[in-house]
């Protein structure tokens, strides 16, 4: 079992402030059709990627070597597979899924062996017509998983250790999206669409308050290191991107470029990195100054990955998984 710090993080991020702030497209990996999210883990060094079918027999979770950047494995899936998230800790994947193409749509999550690489469990969610299951998170201390629910407008509370669902959380309105968490202080953020940022204590499994912001809020991503929460406004044009302080309050708007989606933190480099879904580009800022100081073009761009130990930024987009240096 991995033991994780704040603190001991937070020096490795001091010892880090060298780092050169180049950003630089290393590799591209094409795929025969268009991909969804990506994740990483960086414990084993493997990327994961979502390949939809998009009505046929089976989906794929494609693996990814981050040593070499080639695809070492295909895991066939059930079909409606979106967003993957992993949990450091066990070595499981967790995939948000929603079959439409079924006679009896269904919307579930799909549990992944990161060790033996195949499927453990498919655990159900709703099946009721609706907008899917849109973000999902991982708490690697609780060992759960926080699903959102946009078709019956809750957050679903995945048990890691017995995979069925424990419990539910009420969202204050809108449609709950791409949620994350912040497992040591114990706080889940909740983008709701055109109705701000619900921020939950999930140790209490209350809602502590929310922030109105944005108009179109799609995802959140947390640095675990200095507890600021950064929030997409997925709105067309030129767009921003919030930054929220751990309680949840606004301390910063970073102008960004069209139709910002997802997104990733790195908590060492303390750089934050965002697609751009309408230019094809990811934009960078620096979390100290809440600036944004890159964009890296031609990178076909809806989510973001990022393996804060060798320094690299998976992009998924398109048809392709676009590689970045952070160095």
């Amino acid at each position: 079992m991995l033991k994780f710090s704040l603190q001991s993080a937070a020096g490795i991020a001091l010892s880090l402030a060298a780092v050169a702030t180049a950003q630089t497209v290393k590799t591209q990996i094409n795929f025969p059709q268009p991909i969804a999210g990506v994740a990483v883990n960086p414990v084993t060094n493997l990327i994961y990627v979502v390949q939809p079918s998009f009505g046929g027999t089976t989906d794929t979770l494609t693996v990814v070597n981050g040593s070499t950047d080639r695809v070492v494995r295909n895991i066939s899936v059930p079909v409606g597979a979106y967003l993957p998230a992993v949990n450091l800790a066990t070595n499981t994947i967790y995939i948000a899924s929603c079959n439409t193409f079924s006679t009896a749509p269904s919307c579930f999550v799909t549990v992944v062996d990161g060790k033996k690489n195949r499927v453990l469990k498919k655990i159900p969610v709703t099946t009721n017509e609706g907008d899917g299951l849109l973000g999902i998170a991982v708490d690697v201390l609780s060992n759960k998983v926080y699903v959102s629910n946009a078709t019956d407008g809750v957050i679903d509370i995945i048990d890691g250790s017995t995979w069925t669902i424990s419990g539910v959380l009420g969202v204050s309105g809108g449609t709950p999206t791409g949620l994350s968490v912040n497992p040591f202080l114990h706080r889940l953020y909740v983008p709701l669409s055109d109705s701000g940022v619900d921020i939950f204590d999930t140790k209490q499994r209350s809602l502590l308050s929310t922030t109105a912001l944005g108009s179109a809020d799609s995802f959140a991503a947390v640095n675990l290191v200095t507890g600021n929460v950064y929030v997409t406004d997925a709105v067309t044009g030129p767009s921003t991107i919030a930054v929220l302080d751990k309680t949840g309050a606004v301390t910063a708007t970073v102008p960004v470029g069209d139709t910002p989606y997802g997104l990733d933190v790195d908590p060492l480099t303390n750089r934050i990195y965002v697609s751009s879904t309408a230019l094809d580009a990811v934009s960078v800022i620096d979390g100290k100054t809440n600036t944004a100081t890159a964009t890296v073009s031609n990178v076909p761009a809806a989510f973001v990955a990022v393996d804060f130990v060798t320094s690299k930024v998976y992009v998924s987009g398109g048809s392709s998984l676009t590689v970045l240096t952070e160095k």
